[in-house]
């Protein structure tokens, strides 16, 4: 009779943890519902500050292991490399996405982003993160103060969207437009043009 009292305990404790939904909004914790992060497009860590990511600052000292794991995600991006100004990656130039205003992601045509296009099959690691982040205007840095141990987590994109589907900073794209919420599609290509995908 014991045993089956532990083992229905056993079983409801397991049901409850996989009750928690996904955090499709880049937060998580108890104190957002319950919402993990595991398996969501942010990122698998939980901050102590109730965010999903896989920087040191989601990952490290405070994280949630309740509602995400603590691992951060693996990359072999230099973090001394050059971060991109015009949303290339890799090639003679050698920046990197990582921290880029276009997207932490490096394509296999070298170009910064954050959408599979980008994040999925051919990603380069060695210039930027392969871990999909969701840009959303709600995500938020793992911590809002200021740290010198550890740098807050960047939204994936910041510059302003194409009006004339150009991006970048070359050929008529002025102030480098991103094509992230464009109506003319979210990747900018190789030619520095949009395109949908």
């Amino acid at each position: 009779m014991r045993s089956l009292i532990y083992w229905s305990l056993a079983l409801l404790t397991a049901v409850n943890v996989h009750a928690h939904k996904v955090s499709n909004t880049g937060r998580c914790g108890k104190s957002n519902n319950g919402l993990v992060c595991t398996g969501s497009a942010f990122g698998n860590c939980c901050s102590q500050s109730g965010w999903c990511g896989t920087s040191p600052s989601h990952c490290g000292v405070g994280c949630d292991k309740n509602f995400g794991t603590c691992t951060p995600a693996t990359s072999s991006y230099s973090p001394t490399a050059k971060i991109s100004y015009d949303g290339t990656c890799g090639g003679s130039k050698g920046f990197t996405c990582q921290g880029s205003s276009f997207g932490n992601c490096c394509s296999s045509y070298g170009y910064c982003g954050s959408t599979s296009a980008y994040c999925g099959t051919g990603c380069n690691s060695k210039f930027g993160s392969c871990a999909r982040v969701q840009t959303t205007s709600s995500t938020r840095p793992a911590s809002t103060k200021a740290s010198s141990s550890s740098s807050a987590a960047r939204p994936a994109s910041t510059g302003k969207v194409s009006t004339n589907a150009r991006c970048g900073y070359m050929y008529g794209a002025t102030e480098g437009f991103s094509c992230q919420g464009s109506k003319f599609g979210d990747c900018c290509s190789e030619y520095i043009q949009l395109l949908r995908v």
